[in-house]
């Protein structure tokens, strides 16, 4: 391996580790808010969007060089309402449903339903045609059949579920589920 493959492969995994660690303080910290503290999921997911947007709005302040492509957004700023409108509610139900699982499923219960994004994402994709099957693109499918056998041998594991607690878990993720424009087009 050369020097420049190493520092890709380097790069990949402090990102990816990166990400999980700071999903999992979240994740942490949001069922630590939520069980007693806290616990008004529409209330917290309002404040969530709130501070994303502001920080959002500061980072393209102070670093416009990260939105390449807000020029064009702003020529076609209907065509970026018809599709981010939609995106945003959808969103913010993630965010809801996501907070609201929190109070009555234990922490990895949630982190686990939630694992099987990037597989039904694929599938969907696949379904509606932004994506097509091939078998090496179907490995991932495989995990999602894993997660269905985990998260039943999970269920079975824990004491306090009901099939409500399951389902809102478990409904939340579908709204991640739907594909995100590559590019607006008029």
């Amino acid at each position: 391996m050369t020097d420049s493959s190493l520092k890709v492969i380097a790069e990949t995994f402090l990102i990816g580790g990166g990400y999980i660690l700071t999903s999992a303080c979240l994740l942490n910290f949001n069922k630590y808010l939520m069980n007693g503290r806290f616990p008004y999921a529409k209330v917290f997911t309002t404040f969530h969007m709130i501070m994303a947007t502001l920080l959002s709005l500061l980072l393209y302040k102070f670093a416009p060089s990260l939105y390449p492509s807000m020029d064009k957004a702003r020529a076609n700023w209907k065509a970026v309402l018809k599709f981010m409108v939609p995106l945003g509610c959808l969103f913010a139900m993630n965010l809801y449903l996501s907070n609201k699982a929190l109070q009555y499923c234990t922490l990895s219960f949630v982190q686990f339903c939630k694992e099987g994004n990037v597989a039904l994402m694929f599938a969907l994709a696949c379904l509606i045609g932004l994506q097509a099957f091939t078998w090496y693109k179907a490995r991932p499918k495989r995990v999602s059949e894993v997660k269905s056998h985990a998260t039943s041998k999970r269920i079975q594991n824990t004491i306090h579920i009901n099939i409500k607690n399951y389902s809102n878990s478990d409904f939340c993720n579908y709204f991640d589920y739907f594909p995100r424009p590559h590019r607006i087009q008029k």
